[in-house]
């Protein structure tokens, strides 16, 4: 069976595979149709898949593939474009509720922050949450938030009217050792030392 990429045809080793494989990503017109029309693309596929058929589970996935097939051709523009608009409305939501998320987190960094406490506050649950927010930003929640602390803290830091036990406080540590060590994970040295390098 012959398919098409970018205007150049190739001879497919395995026509059914390559098949199944287009039909289930949703690139059957632009790899097999090309310049065929639909109906030479079904009779091709056809000639070669039969008589490839040795053993009823092949036969089965010729079978499967067609009724692939006849999806992918029988959807109509319509639908298609209501596919992109539903999808294009999920990526507004995502981003709207991540820089929610983001403006909530900013503004509150001296507080004990959880996922389950931002599934109450954003009625998510904790998994959408973490999905959501690591398709839009590349990082986890948590990992979000102690960059903003750490950043903060940093800041915090070049005045010296502040203590570290307050400055770890401010950005929403509780306990100076695990400041510390988060600090030090982060930047490579501890608050004090960081501090007195200034």
């Amino acid at each position: 069976m012959i398919g098409t990429t970018e205007d150049h045809f190739i001879e497919v080793e395995d026509p059914l595979g390559s098949f199944v494989f287009c039909l289930q990503t949703g690139n059957a017109q632009e790899h097999f149709l090309g310049s065929f029309d639909a109906l030479d693309c079904i009779f091709a596929f056809l000639d070669v898949a039969v008589n490839r058929c040795a053993t009823a589970s092949q036969e089965q996935s010729v079978k499967n593939a067609l009724e692939l097939l006849v999806l992918s051709l029988a959807e109509s523009p319509a639908t298609q474009r209501s596919k992109r608009v539903e999808a294009y409305t999920q990526l507004k939501h995502r981003r709207n509720i991540t820089g929610q998320i983001k403006t909530y987190l900013q503004e509150n960094l001296e507080k004990e922050i959880t996922l389950e406490q931002l599934s109450r506050q954003f009625s998510y649950s904790p998994a959408s949450i973490r999905r959501i927010f690591k398709a839009e930003t590349g990082h986890t929640v948590m990992a979000y938030l102690t960059d903003l602390r750490m950043a903060k803290a940093k800041a915090l830091l070049k005045e010296n009217h502040l203590s570290i036990e307050a400055v770890a406080t401010a950005v929403g540590y509780a306990n100076l050792y695990y400041f510390s060590n988060a600090f030090k994970h982060k930047f490579g040295k501890s608050p004090s030392q960081y501090r007195k390098d200034l």
